[in-house]
């Protein structure tokens, strides 16, 4: 046999040697994915499903409305002299708002009382001369006529004095009438007629007073609900009613209905229902939207969990439950209304099934989570590393 060249051998090395390298290059990359650490599994915050008692509501929205308002008008005629009150200030009834020029109306009343009291002077003279003659009559010494004149004169001046006491009255009512007072509790709005104001009796607005407490709510309940409602007023005709405002925050009083309408709106189908709430603090002014909430009754045996737990997609609503084994699944159920913060479950879950409330976003159907329950991680967010 002849020597191989130093070339023919050469080209037969060189694949020989790139072929070791690569299994080098792939034993090595074996070897790195082999290190590779496995992803944790997410972390999730859950909350087992439990059994309660949850009131059942008549939710609807209305409108507050001042049980009274009243445009405070002058009784007399009158030049503004004081107004001792701010506006936008509480008053009491019988607090004084406006006083008019006393004046003219105290001499009136000072007039008709002179008045008044020369009657009585003339009567108490008419009443001794009666007297007097009477007697003289008894003994033959005047004829029966005087007698007669003199219980005459008594009589006109028993008119007199009866007709010049009603102009003491009358002038008595008006000067009163110079001060105006606040005929309810209430708060009082703008002022129309300030002092140097002339105002008419019985025309010119003074002042508007509202009552601020209590406070009424109209609600319009539809024809069923109404008929509902009526059931369940039947059964208990104080139910407990609360109202919202349109911020969120909670009327802090209890209402109750106080009145119901006797008929249907023709042009609505609704009837008008009102609930009336104290309103100590003035909390609510008139005119303010108002959700109200009436508890019709309380539903016992009801699923709950919290309201966080449930979402929804275009097939409906879902909660991701967690089994024995960390493994999470999802689960479609039927949710009722939602009460201080839980949502009740009416088909889909039963009492202690644990659900996803935290972390549901790195969730996959079939896949195993770590566990942990509510507050015990350090930061709402942690669910989700």
């Amino acid at each position: 046999m002849g020597v191989r060249p130093k070339t023919e051998t050469l080209r037969r090395s060189i694949p020989l040697g790139l072929a070791c390298l690569s299994l080098a290059v792939l034993a090595g990359c074996f070897e790195e994915d082999a290190t590779t650490p496995t992803p944790s599994p997410p972390k999730v915050v859950v909350a087992q499903a439990k059994t309660e008692t949850i009131p059942l509501y008549l939710s609807l929205t209305g409108r507050t409305e001042a049980p009274n308002t009243v445009s405070v008008r002058a009784r007399v005629d009158g030049h503004v002299e004081t107004r001792p009150f701010q506006e936008g200030a509480d008053v009491q009834k019988g607090d004084t708002l406006f006083v008019l020029d006393q004046r003219p109306y105290l001499a009136e009343l000072n007039r008709t009382t002179g008045a008044r009291d020369s009657s009585q002077a003339s009567l108490d003279l008419a009443n001794r001369e009666e007297a007097r003659f009477a007697k003289l009559a008894s003994d033959g010494t005047v004829a029966p006529e005087q007698l007669d004149q003199r219980t005459t004169d008594v009589a006109e001046a028993q008119g007199d004095l009866v007709s010049n006491q009603g102009a003491v009255d009358g002038a008595q009512v008006n000067f009163e009438y110079t001060t105006v007072s606040a005929p309810i509790d209430g708060r009082v709005g703008r002022v129309y007629q300030d002092v140097g104001n002339v105002v008419l009796a019985n025309e010119t607005v003074l002042v508007d007073l509202v009552q601020m407490d209590p406070l009424y709510v109209y609600v319009s309940p539809s024809e069923a609900q109404f008929l509902s409602l009526q059931a369940y007023l039947d059964a208990n005709p104080d139910l407990k009613v609360s109202a919202t405002l349109v911020d969120g925050s909670a009327h802090p009083h209890s209402g109750k209905l106080d009145f119901l309408a006797p008929g249907v709106d023709a042009g609505t189908g609704t009837i008008a229902v009102r609930a009336v709430f104290p309103n100590p603090d003035k909390t609510m002014r008139p005119g303010q939207y108002a959700k109200v909430a009436i508890e019709l009754t309380e539903q016992t045996g009801q699923i709950t969990v919290p309201a966080e737990a449930v979402n929804q997609d275009q097939a409906g609503f879902y909660v991701f439950s967690v089994d024995k084994d960390n493994k999470a699944s999802l689960a479609r159920v039927t949710v009722g209304r939602v009460h201080d913060g839980k949502r009740v479950i009416e088909t889909g879950l039963k009492e202690g099934d644990t659900v996803v409330i935290q972390g549901q976003q790195k969730v996959r159907s079939g896949a195993t989570v770590s566990v942990h329950e509510a507050g015990s991680l350090s930061g709402p967010t942690q669910a989700d590393e």
